[in-house]
């Protein structure tokens, strides 16, 4: 038994039939009326917390009725002090577990954000470059799975708007040597009667 734990075996008429801190029993009175003992003896267990006569010391009691018919009861007590302790132990444990959460949390976020703010700055540059005209860059393959998607499709999207200029670009070279090649002059004009297009022939 450890030093601080009481068990005390209560006879069915409540004296103190053996007791780990009491030597002398003769002065440990009648416990037939600890709230303890008599909720153990309507057949359950029977808990109370309180200064001990005996011994003088804030307890946690906890009884049980003996399973042998006799009617006897064993109890056990516990020092609120150990009890506190205990709690008091646990609050600790539960900070400094709290406090390496929060710590590994912050360092998987930071790690997380660096991850992300490189790849997101160069989708931002090339968004840019893309809006001032530049369509020859693209967007290098990124670690995330995400970014790396939206990368490709801003390639695509830019691969694709390349490729129609240079198709237009194609179309003009060829219209303009169609009509450079004709000798009758052609003027193209809008709805409005500008001029869009001349040729040499027309412009004489």
């Amino acid at each position: 038994v450890e030093k601080d734990r009481r068990i005390t075996l209560i006879g069915e008429d409540g004296t103190v039939l053996a007791d780990t801190h009491i030597n002398d029993l003769t002065r440990a009175g009648n416990h037939g009326d600890r709230e303890e003992i008599v909720e153990a003896r309507e057949g359950d267990r029977g808990t109370s917390m309180r200064r001990s006569a005996s011994v003088h010391e804030r307890y946690l009691y906890v009884a049980v009725p003996v399973e042998d018919g006799s009617g006897a009861v064993l109890r056990i007590a516990v020092p609120v002090e150990d009890i506190e302790a205990v709690v008091d132990d646990v609050q600790r444990y539960l900070l400094v577990a709290a406090l390496v959460a929060l710590g590994a949390a912050i360092a998987v976020a930071t790690f997380i954000g660096y991850r992300l703010s490189e790849p997101l700055e160069e989708l931002r540059a090339h968004a840019d470059r893309v809006a001032r005209g530049d369509f020859d860059g693209e967007v290098e393959p990124s670690p995330t799975y995400e970014i790396d998607e939206v990368g490709r499709a801003f390639n695509m999207m830019t691969y694709a708007v390349r490729e129609s200029l240079a198709e237009y670009e194609r179309a003009r070279t060829r219209l303009e040597a169609v009509l450079g090649g004709l000798e009758d002059g052609v003027v193209l004009t809008d709805q409005h009667g500008e001029v869009l297009r001349i040729n040499a022939a027309g412009a004489a």
